[in-house]
């Protein structure tokens, strides 16, 4: 293709030549301008793209290296969901084990709260409290675990009867499910 791009110049210029009735030595001289122009046009063409890659890829590499360096990422701002972390009072769960202690003051029960977000998914790093009826509860506050969202606490009952236990999350969120157990009496 540059063969036929060269002889094709030759040609207008030929043509070019004849109407102006130039001499050989005119000739040569008017086609190594023409090329010299092209040439300097294509030089500035391809100058201009390499600014423009080089622009490009020097900004991807300022926004990588910020967001590496900072650990802030601005895309993350529309991309994470929101409400992820935050605790669900529907679907946290709450167990209790076992259902009739006895009413000494010191066998106990355990309260194993999981943590779960509306999505269902576990959530981690929230402070969670316990309140009783007719009981002790032994910890006053127990954050949930990184890895299963699970918070685990101690009762113990003080006297026979039912009691009430209502769990709270961050001290904002309380779970629907409430939780009960009946302190039976010790028998002789």
């Amino acid at each position: 293709m540059s063969r036929r791009r060269g002889s094709r110049q030759r040609a207008d210029l030929a043509i070019f030549a004849a109407s102006r009735a130039l001499t050989v030595n005119e000739f040569e001289t008017e086609s190594v301008e023409i090329e010299n122009i092209e040439y300097s046009d294509n030089k500035k063409l391809m100058d201009k793209k390499l600014a423009g890659l080089l622009f490009i890829f020097f900004l991807s590499f300022t926004l990588f290296a910020s967001v590496v360096i900072f650990d802030q990422s601005p895309i993350s701002r529309f991309t994470r969901a929101s409400g992820t972390s935050d605790a669900s009072d529907t679907q946290s769960i709450a167990l209790i084990w076992p259902l009739e202690p006895p009413a000494d003051g010191s066998s106990e029960s355990t309260i194993t709260v999981f943590v779960r977000n509306a999505n269902g998914g576990k959530v981690s790093d929230k402070v969670v409290t316990v309140r009783a009826t007719n009981g002790t509860i032994k910890e006053a506050s127990v954050v949930s675990d990184k890895e299963t969202g699970k918070a685990e606490f101690h009762f113990r009952c003080t006297a026979p009867g039912k009691a009430a236990i209502s769990v709270f999350v961050n001290a904002t969120v309380e779970l629907k499910q409430q939780l009960g157990v009946t302190c039976v009496s010790k028998t002789p």
